[in-house]
């Protein structure tokens, strides 16, 4: 039996291709390796989500979520919280507290980041 493709187990990249035409090889090298780029692109888009949901399901929230609306993540030491307050809105500087980043509820339930 000839191999026709052959993929390494650990970096995914196509490096071996036997019995094709010189313009086959490329194309179909090609095809992988920008396969396994979006493949990888969507696993760490994936896990990306699944942190920051994470990450907010378990901040700090004392107010009622509204589908659809912006809320600001803050770090405080070693918690999150959500708050309705950009950091421009804050009367006093913020001592202790980091910014995040900007996030809305879907209405599918996942936070999603928004993109400014």
């Amino acid at each position: 039996m000839k191999k026709i493709v052959k993929i390494s187990d650990d970096s995914g990249l196509v490096f071996e291709l036997d019995n094709w035409e010189s313009m086959q090889k490329q194309t179909v090298f090609n095809y992988f390796q920008g396969k396994y780029k979006e493949i990888n692109n969507e696993i760490e888009k994936f896990n990306d989500d699944l942190y920051w949901n994470k990450i907010i399901t378990n901040s700090n929230t004392n107010m009622t979520i509204i589908i659809g609306r912006s809320y600001f993540l803050y770090k405080k030491i070693d918690s999150y919280f959500l708050s309705l307050i950009s950091p421009e809105e804050w009367k006093k500087p913020l001592k202790d507290i980091e910014f995040v980043d900007i996030f809305i509820k879907s209405s599918n339930g996942l936070w999603i980041k928004h993109k400014i």
